[in-house]
């Protein structure tokens, strides 16, 4: 086959911002909702790796944070929301991805958002928390209230028990929902200039909180008490991103520096008895706070057991005092206190605390001082350890509670660093678990680069795989491209713009085993279809994103489409002009999914609202009929047939159409088997229609007799050839090969012989074609399978056979596919700068993972 490789557009790769999983027992699909830079939302298949659905970019609208809501009136439907810098809250279909209900808070740029029931909390830029109450059902957003937290901009927030936790300047702070009232702070590391920026929250199990900052910190916090637990610094560089699992019991941080840090709860180790004489009580008046949190490092049991929440594992000495603590938040009195002993490490098990264990009145949280209402005690029960003293300033504990005695205490867990995983290139955004199987977490990670990064667990049991996967960082959507083979001209579909190139005859090209690029092509026209805004560079740019586009065979006209509407013009090659052409409401007020010339004056159009096709006569400028076979929005157009009488359409919801462009009814439906449909295409003799799909089931379709064919029944691709998650993004077929198909994708090129079958020693047939993979091939965006000669033959063994004067060789054209690429080094290009690693870390838990096949 000879191969054209032309490298015109510059196409760039689209960063992500945001994840967001669906909650594993809602038996929702697609689950994983993927929010980009550019202000794309996509829906990606967590069973496949595939794009299911994607709303187009607007440049005044980047998800920041995304979430998944159950609707109790509906469950378990699935709500989508998300909001970003833009101020605003946005409702969507989780079928048809478009926005469905808008609210704006009020308070500015969205920094995130968190969930908890039926209320969805904002974090503002004028430094307070929005709710809005989700009770209305599907498409309701209402403003309830505000809770006003601070004077800076409130990063991240994250809901628990009741309680809002948003992250302002070098502070966490604690906040009542019911009430709205301040319940705490935790203050954090400051730098010497500055304050230090809270990027991310996330609730833990027990009553905790994780924190990622400015700093490089991940820091995990008691949030009864509002006290430091643990302290890690793993991160070079800001900390973006975290994400907990289902059980509380897992935390990823995600950085700047490019690098993914797993923490785990472990259950601590025991302390060993320090040797050496036995400190005396006057010594340990003079410890500190900080002392006495090491002492729950070393927390132990004779029997093993281990620390139960809300159990008292060791009363030693009850009193009748009131200790005053609620932890309902109202006035409460209990009667009885307990008075538990904690061993300090470095002193040997025999030397501590005696602290009070019980509850505290509410008025202590409130900041009273009054001195009866203050006492020593330290809460061990029911959620894990936290810290109080009676003079603040010092964090002294009165000499009175210090005792020396043997006693046994309940091991206690703790969190500890695992494990890093360094596969990204560039900043991490974004990290989302995936609990679908108990005890074997899905890690998905993203940031600048655009690529999706799955991590999943071997069958084996082991917790990672051995090579995470990468799914391509371009969108096979919305950057895509058209042909006009007549013309020569290809129709480029480039974010907010389209770009027409002219592509001249090249004088000789090789085949393609040692392909070679075709000759530059020439720039002739960008058109922006609204003009609403001007760029950098001084020209007028739509601040929608384009969703569509077609050129038609001959290269007279061009269509294209964004969420204001579809546009029909009529081009003028020889003076390099574009005429827009006025088309009927329903098309001109609609997007459009999908656009493709059936003929040079028939135009199919898939609204993105509704299931019809329209087909457009341009000459006349009305619609001549309209299709209404469909179930679900229609993504997929193609049209084909000896005559190009056909044409073929594929929905969101799986389902393959073939309709007559003669008589413009409904002919047939197609049986796809597995999976939804990826690619559409016909065979060279245009009688076969050939469908592709995510579980990667080829299937030829007779579309004359309306069945299978009959000696093709539909085969898979073999796994060896193509990853799982590779998405078939397009079929060519040549009339020089009647029995060959080329399948393509971002990265690869795959070829198929449907009349060779190929025979094993076992007979067993289970790979029955021949096949071929071109490896190499990189961000391949377009591929066409010319039907006409673009370049001269190339010096093949036939025509090398006539020079010598064999006058029985036949010269013949060889099979000509075009491909339109971005090459490696351009798509870097468009990154931002990595970040740099210092080089001196200890290496011994940061194993360089093997970045998988990116397809």
């Amino acid at each position: 086959m000879e191969l054209l490789r032309t490298r015109v557009c510059e196409w760039q790769p689209v960063g992500i911002d945001s994840l967001a999983i669906a909650p594993s027992g809602t038996g929702s699909s697609p689950r994983l909702a993927v929010g980009r830079e550019n202000g794309a939302l996509e829906l990606w298949d967590t069973e496949t790796w595939h794009l299911r659905s994607s709303a187009p970019g607007n440049s005044r609208r980047r998800p920041r944070s995304i979430v998944w809501v159950v609707d109790v009136e509906e469950a378990p439907k699935l709500r989508l929301i998300s909001a970003g810098l833009h101020s605003e809250v946005t409702e969507w279909d989780v079928e048809t991805l478009e926005p469905i209900e808008t609210c704006s808070p009020g308070g500015g740029a969205v920094w995130g958002l968190a969930v908890q029931g039926q209320q969805l909390f904002a974090a503002c830029d004028d430094g307070t928390v929005r709710v809005m109450s989700l009770a209305g059902g599907v498409g309701s957003l209402m403003y309830t209230k505000r809770i006003s937290i601070a004077k800076a901009r409130l990063l991240s927030l994250a809901v628990q028990d009741g309680a809002v936790f948003a992250g302002a300047d070098s502070k966490i702070s604690k906040w009542s929902i019911e009430a709205g009232v301040c319940e705490g702070s935790m203050q954090l590391e400051k730098p010497p200039r500055g304050h230090t920026l809270i990027w991310s929250l996330v609730s833990l199990e027990d009553k905790m909180l994780a924190s990622g900052d400015s700093m490089g910190l991940v820091q995990i916090w008691d949030t009864v008490a509002c006290v430091l637990l643990h302290r890690f610094a793993q991160h070079q560089a800001d900390v973006l991103a975290l994400a907990a699992s289902s059980d509380g019991r897992t935390l990823l941080s995600g950085s700047v520096d490019a690098k993914i840090s797993e923490f785990g709860e472990e259950p601590a180790q025991p302390a060993q008895p320090a040797p050496g004489p036995k400190a005396d009580p006057e010594e340990l008046a003079k410890l500190s706070l900080s002392d006495l949190k090491q002492a729950f490092d070393g927390l132990t049991c004779k029997d093993g057991q281990s620390y139960v929440p809300g159990k008292i594992m060791k009363v030693m000495y009850k009193s009748s005092d009131h200790c005053n603590y609620s932890t309902s938040g109202f006035d409460a009195d209990e009667s009885m206190t307990w008075k538990v002993f904690l061993p300090v490490s470095g002193y040997g098990p025999d030397v501590g605390y005696l602290v009070d264990v019980g509850y505290f009145w509410e008025k202590y949280e409130r900041g009273a001082r009054d001195a009866e209402e203050l006492s020593a005690h330290v809460k061990l029960f029911p959620s894990g350890p936290s810290f109080k003293a009676d003079d603040k300033k010092t964090g002294k504990l009165d000499r009175s509670t210090l005792l020396v005695i043997m006693e046994e205490m309940p091991l206690l867990e703790r969190w500890v660093f695992r494990d890093a995983m360094l596969c990204h290139s560039h900043d991490v955004r974004a990290i989302v678990i995936d609990d679908t199987k108990k005890g074997r977490n899905t890690q998905i990670s993203a940031g600048a680069a655009g690529r999706l990064f799955v991590f999943k667990p071997l069958e084996s049991g082991h917790d990672k795989a051995a090579r995470p996967f990468q799914c391509s960082n371009f969108s096979p959507l919305f950057q895509t491209a058209s042909i006009s083979e007549d013309s020569r001209l290809v129709l480029c579909q480039k974010g907010q713009t389209l770009e027409l190139w002219y592509l001249p005859e090249p004088e000789d090209a090789p085949s393609l085993g040692a392909s070679a690029r075709a000759p530059e092509g020439q720039l002739l026209l960008t058109i922006s279809l609204a003009g609403k805004s001007i760029g950098p560079d001084g020209t007028k740019r739509s601040t929608e994103y384009l969703c569509s586009s077609t050129i038609s065979p001959n290269g007279k006209r061009v269509a294209a489409s964004d969420m204001t509407g579809t546009r029909l013009f009529n081009l003028s090659v020889s003076e390099l002009q574009v005429q827009r052409i006025a088309v009927p409401t329903e098309i001109a007020n609609s997007a459009a999914r999908a656009l493709k010339f059936c003929s040079p004056k028939l135009l199919a159009v898939a609204p993105w609202h509704g299931h019809v096709i329209h087909l457009l006569d341009c000459e006349e400028k009305k619609i001549i009929a309209s299709l209404e076979e469909h179930k679900a929005p229609v993504s997929l157009l193609t049209a084909g047939g000896s005559g190009g009488e056909w044409l073929a359409s594929a929905d969101l919801a799986g389902a393959v159409n073939i309709f007559s462009l003669d008589g413009f009814f409904h002919h047939a439906s197609v049986p796809v088997g597995r999976g939804a449909a990826t690619a559409l295409g016909f065979d060279s003799s245009g009688r076969y229609l050939v469908v592709a799909t995510t579980a990667h089931v080829v299937t030829l379709f007779d579309i004359e007799s309306q069945s299978l064919h009959a000696d093709i029944p539909p085969f898979d691709i073999p796994k060896r050839h193509l990853a799982v998650h590779a998405r078939v993004c397009g079929i060519a077929a040549f009339p020089e090969a009647p029995e060959k198909l080329l399948l393509w994708g971002h990265n690869y090129l795959l070829a198929v012989n449907v009349k060779a079958k190929r025979v094993t020693r076992s007979e067993a047939a289970a790979e029955p074609y021949t096949w071929r993979l071109w490896a190499g091939i990189r961000h391949v965006l377009a591929f066409f399978g010319l039907q006409k000669p673009w370049s001269l033959a190339t010096d093949s063994a036939e025509v090398r056979k006539r020079k010598r004067g064999d006058a029985s060789a036949e010269v013949s054209l060889l099979p000509t596919g075009l491909a339109m690429e971005v090459t490696p080094e351009a798509a870097e290009a468009c990154l931002p700068t990595p970040f740099e690693r210092k080089k001196f870390q200890k290496q011994s838990h940061q194993k360089q993972s093997v970045r998988g096949p990116e397809l």
